[in-house]
């Protein structure tokens, strides 16, 4: 999981640097003129991130591109004249990526696990072994302290760990789906969700009390799929502390 780590400490770095020059400008009055349209530059930043981190995807390939139009018309580079051409690019840019995209999936072939957004009252089984996970196939893993990060995209994770020891979800604008239904423990663990504008749909071992402890923002997390499920008393319990903001946790 070096890369998601990677990613995770870009997308920190980034984080902190736009917090810093937000409140550089609104707080002290600074004037970043020395470059204009300096922020799209932070856009592509992100885009890069999760390129990085995910692959190339539409979400993020139309916030590198997009981006890069903001700044010419900002600039005043190339043919970026008015704000309606600059709306008309980047429609034309969203269509175009499109039909590339549409292109590349009717000549790639389908893989294993690739499919649909998971739908309310399927089982985990069901799920990911019908390829019905969020799209992206399922990324298999045993790791004892994972560490899953999307960011403008969205993943499908099932770990299969006999000793897990704990981990943490990080979503940005994207999705996770996490399966821990075949992951095993031996003592009581934590794991850290923290979403902004996304969302995380983890999946837990049957017979398994799970305990929720956090906070959210204009984001909600949902129980519904755990309450009232019997469980083994003599079980080591499992906590998820969360974070949400405008975004959402489901745990079923």
């Amino acid at each position: 999981m070096k890369r998601a780590r990677f990613s995770q400490v870009m997308l920190a770095l980034f984080l902190i640097l736009l917090g810093l020059v937000l409140l550089g400008v609104y707080a002290f009055g600074w004037e970043p003129r020395w470059f204009e349209g300096w922020w799209t530059l932070l856009l592509m930043a992100v885009a890069v991130v999760s390129m990085i981190s995910n692959g190339i995807r539409y979400l993020n390939t139309f916030l590198l591109g997009g981006s890069f139009l903001v700044l010419a018309y900002v600039r005043g580079w190339y043919w970026m004249s008015s704000s309606e051409t600059l709306f008309i690019s980047l429609g034309a840019y969203a269509i175009i990526l499109a039909g590339t995209q549409l292109m590349i999936r009717a000549f790639r072939p389908k893989r294993p696990g690739a499919g649909q957004i998971p739908r309310a009252g399927y089982s985990a089984e069901h799920i990911f072994d019908n390829g019905e996970a969020n799209g992206a196939g399922v990324e298999p893993d045993a790791a004892s302290r994972p560490n899953y990060t999307t960011v403008f995209s969205s993943r499908c994770f099932r770990n299969t760990s006999k000793n897990l020891q704990g981990g943490r979800a990080t979503s940005v604008f994207g999705g996770i789906v996490i399966d821990l239904s075949q992951a095993d423990f031996t003592q009581d663990i934590i794991f850290q969700v923290d979403t902004v504008f996304g969302g995380v749909d983890i999946y837990t071992p049957p017979g398994v009390l799970v305990n929720m402890s956090g906070s959210s923002v204009f984001g909600g997390c949902d129980t519904s799929g755990i309450q009232g499920r019997a469980y083994d008393p003599n079980h080591p319990k499992l906590t998820i502390r969360y974070n949400a903001v405008f975004g959402g946790l489901k745990i079923r």
